[in-house]
């Protein structure tokens, strides 16, 4: 009987560029130890989802989430993990460049590693937000009133991101998870696909505030209340014509 630890964790990692990534953190899983290993699956993306044609979506597309033993950790695995040749979306590299960046990060709970599955990369090692919605369900169930003190929470969010070389770019209403009794958000589903990094340009900046609006402009339209007509490039004029709009 094998006493060897599952999953075996290290730090540092050599991927197949032959790149050393020395704060990486790896959870290591070999042929046959994911069954029973990945705890809990509480959830899952694209199930049942249909696209802009009325097409389902491929269901290997999206991802699985396992809470772990750990309540404050989870797996976030790759559907097509088992895909031949399959090695992760260049996760190693992406939580390598947030680690090297978090230093001055407050408000954002990052990846803590990759999942490996002899020896591909098959997912992620994630925060999980225990008792935590998606903006979307937390907005078209709560008053109007809190609204703005959720969007500007995640305006806060975004800043402090872009000012320390991180521009998250996929800004959707169930990548924001709210914890309703402490009105608590956290960002979530981090993708190297979806990410830029040391750029501070005006294009990028403007573009970043573009998808941040019609966001909120999304889940404003679904209550009824009007498209906001807000044209700025700056963070701290959006703060500001977000409290003019929403006290009119």
């Amino acid at each position: 009987m094998s006493d060897e630890q599952i999953p075996k964790i290290t730090i540092g990692y050599k991927n197949k560029k032959g790149q050393y990534l020395k704060d990486l953190r790896v959870i290591a899983f070999q042929e046959g130890q994911l069954f029973g290993n990945l705890g809990t699956l509480v959830a899952q993306s694209n199930q049942n989802i249909l696209d802009q044609r009325g097409y389902e979506v491929d269901p290997d597309a999206g991802v699985y989430i396992y809470q772990t033993k750990n309540p404050k950790i989870a797996y976030r695995i790759y559907k097509c993990f088992a895909d031949y040749g399959f090695n992760g979306y260049g996760d190693d590299i992406l939580i390598q460049k947030l680690i090297d960046r978090s230093k001055n990060i407050k408000l954002t709970k990052f990846p803590t590693g990759i999942i490996t599955h002899n020896d591909r990369i098959i997912g992620q090692e994630i925060p999980f937000f225990e008792g935590h919605y998606t903006l979307f369900d937390t907005i078209i169930n709560s008053h109007k009133e809190r609204h703005l003190k959720y969007y500007k929470s995640i305006l806060k969010i975004i800043k402090e991101l872009y000012d320390n070389g991180i521009i998250y770019c996929d800004l959707h209403s169930n990548n924001f998870m709210v914890n309703p009794q402490k009105d608590k958000i956290e960002i979530i589903d981090f993708e190297l696909l979806n990410m830029k990094f040391d750029d501070k340009s005006k294009k990028t900046r403007i573009e970043l505030l573009s998808a941040y609006k019609n966001m909120i402009s999304r889940l404003n339209n679904m209550l009824g209340i009007d498209e906001l007509k807000i044209k700025t490039d700056d963070f701290e004029e959006m703060n500001e014509e977000l409290s003019k709009v929403y006290k009119k």
